[in-house]
């Protein structure tokens, strides 16, 4: 698990070599990897928009 959450990380950065690209494909199950990037973004969002009320409220 830890390594698909290390993939959908650096995917989400855009910093991913080419060799970890492979290796990953080989690993990963898809399935995972869409869940994981879902929720990834989920906290994301939800971060964004804690942030910014937090910051609007003052």
């Amino acid at each position: 698990m830890w390594n698909t959450i290390k993939a959908v990380l650096w995917g989400l950065l855009g910093i991913r070599s080419n060799k970890g690209y492979e290796s990953d494909q080989q690993k990963l199950k898809m399935p995972h990897v869409i869940a994981v990037g879902i929720v990834c973004v989920l906290v994301f969002v939800v971060g964004l928009v804690f942030f910014v009320r937090m910051l609007t409220t003052r």
